[in-house]
């Protein structure tokens, strides 16, 4: 029977590749917050009324489902 281990814990949370994988997953959560919050200014900063920078900034957000939608049914196969 494995015994709860602070040690074991602690060299988990300082392994590399634990350091890695959260580097990664920060990286991609700041860059997918950002992209939503930011490109709606960034479209109407163009000069585009709110309605339609509302439907050209969700361009980005429906062709990245629907592309991950297909990569699952793809895998499901």
């Amino acid at each position: 029977i494995d015994v709860f281990s602070l040690r074991e814990v602690f060299n988990a949370l300082t392994s590399p590749q634990v350091a890695l994988l959260f580097v990664c997953l920060f990286s991609n959560g700041v860059t997918l917050l950002g992209l939503a919050l930011f490109l709606p200014t960034i479209v109407e900063s163009l000069g585009f009324g709110a309605t339609r920078t509302q439907l050209i900034s969700v361009g980005p957000f429906a062709s990245a489902f629907f592309c991950k939608f297909m990569s699952q049914f793809h895998e499901a196969e």
